[in-house]
């Protein structure tokens, strides 16, 4: 009887494949990010019973954002939410426990309350309001599923698959570049910012107006 292990030690491990009519050797897609406006809402903050008090420090900033329909909540860094203004003694407490995929703490230090806007190809504004999770250990952004809804960014029903869509899409199209959006780009300056600010820690740019 052969030695399974010493038998598979021999075999070269491969690279990920994709079925497209053939197995291919290719790497996966990265993960779908948006460029995303968030704009603080001290009504809301104060209609939930935290107000901001000095509201003349409060900014917009703009920000590549993970679309994750899987993610329930939507959560930013800390040093974002700080970029926006707020001091961290005014970030609402919160209850929720935020874990991960292998339930690593997600650290969340609290949430605030922002308008989240962004553009399609077109140039159609969306916008929505959302309760976003500050975390004191991510270094990416993260758009929730229902955020994604309100953007208009997948269907209400994911991930129910609309009569309407092709039924032979796959998961290997090929790669192509993304059509033109006309909302702020990570890292561009518009008419109206004043300055710019590199947070080293993560690498995300934020425009301040």
């Amino acid at each position: 009887m052969q030695n399974n292990t010493t038998c598979n030690s021999k075999v070269k491990p491969i690279e990920h494949h994709i079925f497209d009519e053939a197995w291919i050797a290719r790497p996966s897609k990265p993960h779908p990010t948006m460029s995303v406006q968030l704009t603080l809402l001290p009504e809301d903050h104060a209609e939930l019973g935290f107000p901001i008090k000095d509201r003349s420090r409060l900014t917009t900033i703009t920000i590549p954002m993970v679309a994750d329909s899987g993610f329930q909540s939507s959560i930013i860094p800390l040093p974002s939410a700080l970029a926006m203004g707020i001091n961290k003694a005014e970030i609402i407490p919160v209850k929720l426990f935020m874990c991960g995929t292998i339930k690593e703490d997600l650290g969340v230090e609290g949430g605030i309350i922002a308008r989240a806007c962004t553009s399609d190809a077109v140039g159609v504004n969306g916008s929505t309001k959302l309760m976003i999770y500050v975390s004191a250990k991510m270094e990416k952004a993260f758009l929730c599923r229902e955020a994604l809804i309100s953007l208009g960014a997948i269907h209400a029903n994911v991930p129910e698959v609309p009569v309407s869509w092709p039924q032979d899409l796959t998961a290997s199209v090929e790669y192509s570049e993304p059509p033109a959006c006309h909302c702020p780009r990570h890292g561009q300056i518009s008419q109206n910012t004043k300055k710019t600010v590199t947070d080293t820690s993560n690498g995300m740019v934020y425009n301040l107006k």
